[in-house]
């Protein structure tokens, strides 16, 4: 057994492509076990998501539990932002979290969630090409207040969800986390040497044991990554609609500008300068919707967790009813054998 084996980790991501690709990597290794989006339990069959909390618990009692205990398990693109790193460290596990340029996050994730959702293909190399040709009803009516180009309306709540959860996920994880605990996309594709002497901080092993195993996976994951046409965050930004740019404006507002800029800034992730001369002259215009905004996400965000609330409710009764029903049945059972025990010996209750 590695003097180094770690019990478990998880990893903060937001993107799916590496994401898969590491997971794959670290399970090559014997001794890991990594599940990437665990969101279900593998030992139930209640329809019901499992809370963080939940799984990480899960996992450390899984590395407790392997005999020998020489099994690192571990989940990647899990848990969003940084909000569990402290649970997952009292645990006796190790976090880490993946940062990629916004921009390219952000359109990795919409171009194959908006292909996934409406059914769409590239109009060549340009997706947002066919942004403007959705149908009006895929989303709710409420973004019409918020963008006066309706007919882009079907895929503006999509972007704005992925660019909202991105941004703030990466803000989180910046500020929560040490150097060793990141990896970066980029240096992940750019350079060979760089993962394997990270991976014994979340999984054990030596870097000369993971330096081929990452070795023999990277130039699949090159290939696949490199395929189609390669733009710029500049070019990508200029891509953007009005009401994307618009958009990520208020979401780079909604997480504070300045906070924003040079927290991606210490990351190595300048924001184009198109961006630049854009927030420059939209801010003011922006700036009155974001109160506006963040008042119909907390609607939503209260509204999701009464939903919650009540379905814990309705399961908690649900359980407590059977509990009941079982009970019942068990005196009913006890009263039945003393009464035969007692008409046994002649006597009647």
């Amino acid at each position: 057994m590695s003097e180094n084996l770690k019990p478990f980790f998880a990893i903060s991501s937001s993107g799916g492509a590496l994401s898969q690709w590491l997971t794959a990597v670290l399970n090559t290794k014997g001794h890991v076990v990594c599940f990437p989006v665990v969101e279900f339990s593998p030992f139930g069959f209640e329809d019901r998501r499992l809370k963080p909390e939940e799984l990480l618990t899960g996992l450390s009692r899984l590395a407790f539990l392997a005999i020998p205990r020489n099994k690192t398990f571990g989940t990647i693109h899990s848990l969003p932002g940084a909000k569990y790193r402290r649970f997952t460290l009292e645990l006796g596990g190790t976090f880490g979290a993946v940062f990629r340029h916004p921009i390219d996050r952000i359109h990795s994730l919409f171009s194959a969630h908006f292909k996934n959702a409406l059914g769409q293909r590239n109009d060549g190399d340009n997706i947002y090409a066919a942004v403007g040709k959705t149908v009006d009803s895929v989303l709710p009516a409420e973004a019409e207040g918020f963008f006066p180009d309706f007919s882009e309306n079907t895929a503006v709540e999509l972007f704005y969800s992925i660019a909202n959860s991105a941004v703030t996920n990466d803000m989180e994880n910046f500020e929560s986390t040490s150097e060793q605990e990141r990896i970066f996309f980029e240096k992940v594709l750019s350079d060979e040497d760089y993962l394997a002497p990270k991976l014994p901080f979340f999984a054990g092993g030596q870097p000369d044991e993971w330096q081929c195993i990452v070795g023999n996976h990277l130039e699949k994951q090159m290939n696949a990554h490199h395929q189609g046409k390669r733009f710029s965050t500049e070019e990508l930004f200029d891509q953007w609609p009005e009401s994307f740019k618009r958009l990520f404006l208020l979401v780079v507002a909604q997480n504070g500008m300045n906070r924003t800029i040079s927290n991606y800034e210490n990351l190595g992730y300048g924001l184009p300068e198109n961006f630049i001369s854009y927030m420059e002259q939209k801010t003011d215009e922006v700036a009155q919707e974001v109160p506006q905004r963040q008042a119909s996400i907390d609607e939503k965000v209260l509204g999701a967790l009464i939903d919650g609330i009540k379905a814990e409710d309705a399961h908690r009764v649900k359980t407590l009813e059977a509990l009941v029903e079982a009970q019942e049945a068990k005196i009913a059972s006890m009263q039945e054998q003393y009464t035969a025990a007692l008409h046994q010996f002649g006597r009647k209750v």
